[in-house]
């Protein structure tokens, strides 16, 4: 992964930086053109296998290790969506300290592939146990949609694609196993892999116009510009100090082209609590109100059959207080800003994320955010 830090002296010099690069052509030339229903054509199992990039993977031929299926493994809805030159993510879950994983590919038909892969997951590893994803940051950071594990039994494996590998369908299996040689008894996935871009009544640019937000059913509205605020809490001496946290989204704009190119920028006004004065004083203290302004680069995605919109970004830069800061990263390391179930309503565009915290299916809250189409 390339990071590339910088900071400036003014957010002038960041927009004229950011205004050269020609971002749209320098990964759509790579990819190719878009092929009609490209995506619904099945992958052979050993070209999947043969261009795939696993980071602490070692391929093997034949076949694994037999499961004794003494050790569990879940891995919920996960595993489904591919992305060209990126690959796909796993959610890998279970009731043991599992230290890898067994991945071998299938075909439609259900043939297996030749080889297999046997993954240290420690060393692959978005996990408690190891390195932290990384995440966008900003606007982004209480709901950042790349996933991350959520406790010490639980893995994000990452399965990383090489060039070769084309839009299409693929399956693939899956078994973790422990220290003591228990091993899971193995997930079967099929998913696609998407051509960037999609539908063309998305291509365009879409301005941001409110948000509504479901809870208990109860709605709340809050349009561009106006006061978005959550009550929280801090402790204080004896007591429970409660204060109004509030940010005001000045604008929301993104542009999808034709290419499977994107750019999406924010601007909000943020107000942030003072920790240190306010615990000692017993009252909140606020600092001065600030602009934080990001903008993503990148390409985007449209997943027809769950009418699911998917924003991959590659290059970033922050705004804050006058300063800027910057980095980018290369093909295979893209991060998923965007990842929601979407509706077309006209000129209008509704993102829609729902939260299952219970787990017994049914939304617990819902948020949904509106653009309109300005040309």
């Amino acid at each position: 992964m390339k990071i590339i830090f910088r900071i400036v002296a003014t957010a002038a010099l960041v927009i004229i930086a950011s205004c050269g690069k020609d971002y749209s052509s320098s990964m759509s030339e790579e990819i190719g053109p878009q092929v009609v229903n490209q995506e619904t054509i099945p992958l052979a199992a050993d070209t999947v296998s043969d261009n795939v990039i696993i980071k602490g993977g070692t391929k093997e031929e034949g076949m694994p290790p037999t499961p004794n299926e003494m050790i569990s493994l879940d891995i919920g809805d996960s595993g489904k969506a591919a992305f060209l030159n990126e690959g796909f993510e796993v959610r890998l879950s279970s009731d043991s300290d599992v230290i890898g994983a067994y991945l071998q590919f299938k075909d439609k038909d259900g043939a297996v592939s030749k080889s297999y892969y046997d993954i240290d997951l420690s060393a692959n590893g978005l996990s408690k146990k190891a390195v932290d994803l990384q995440k966008a940051y900003g606007f982004f950071s209480g709901n950042a949609t790349a996933q991350t594990a959520k406790n010490d039994n639980e893995f994000i494996l990452d399965v990383d694609f090489n060039s070769t590998v084309e839009p299409g369908t693929f399956c693939y299996l899956v078994c973790v196993y422990d220290g003591n040689g228990n091993i899971s008894a193995p997930e079967e996935v099929c998913g696609t892999v998407e051509n960037w871009g999609g539908n063309v009544d998305l291509v365009g640019t879409w301005d941001f116009t409110k948000t509504e937000h479901t809870e208990e059913g109860v709605t709340e509205t809050v349009l561009v510009g106006e006061n978005d605020c959550n009550e929280l809490s801090l402790p204080c001496q004896v007591q429970e100090l409660k204060f109004d946290s509030c940010i005001i989204t000045e604008s929301i704009s993104f542009t999808l082209t034709a290419d499977g190119a994107f750019t999406y920028e924010y601007k909000i006004i943020r107000n942030d609590l003072n920790y240190e004065a306010s615990s000692l004083e017993c009252e909140p203290i606020f600092n001065d109100d600030y602009e934080f302004a990001e903008s993503f680069e990148g390409f985007w995605a449209f997943n027809e059959t769950e009418s699911r919109l998917s924003l991959i970004f590659y290059d970033q830069v922050r705004i804050e207080n006058g300063e800027s800061e910057t980095r980018s990263f290369e093909a295979g390391e893209g991060i998923l800003l965007i990842d929601s179930l979407i509706q077309l309503d006209g000129t209008t565009l509704i993102r829609i994320n729902k939260s299952d915290y219970d787990g017994d299916g049914i939304a617990d809250d819902e948020f949904k955010s509106f653009s309109e189409k300005s040309n």
